[in-house]
């Protein structure tokens, strides 16, 4: 058990690292400037991924180890795949949102956020 924790937790630690000097290369790339344009940008887009889910994702999870708790793999494989799809739609929706509706979020922060919501 502890074997495992110890793995887990080197991942941990390398991921961070890998973080780290992702952030410092994005930097030195895109300038303070650029790099906050950046950050507000994804700031954005992290409120708008908050409505895909909806929380569903923790539902989702332990309704399908129900049913296959109690052998209903058809009932547990039905509820994965209509999960599925609709993660896959409400993406899609909210993707065409936000490409379509940048440049007013690109307006009210009175930045250049436009191309970069949209790429």
């Amino acid at each position: 058990m502890f074997k495992y924790a110890a793995i887990i937790s080197w991942n941990n630690i390398l991921v961070s690292a890998i973080n780290f000097a992702t952030f410092l290369l994005m930097l030195s790339a895109l300038g303070t400037y650029g790099f906050g344009l950046y950050t507000l940008a994804m700031s954005v887009l992290s409120i708008a991924t908050f409505f895909i889910e909806l929380g569903f994702g923790k539902v989702i999870v332990s309704d399908v180890s129900k049913e296959l708790y109690e052998n209903n793999r058809e009932q547990a494989a039905g509820l994965f795949s209509g999960y599925l799809i609709f993660v896959l739609l409400s993406t899609g929706i909210l993707s065409l949102i936000m490409f379509f509706f940048s440049d007013y979020v690109s307006a009210y922060f009175g930045k250049e956020l436009a191309p970069i919501i949209q790429f």
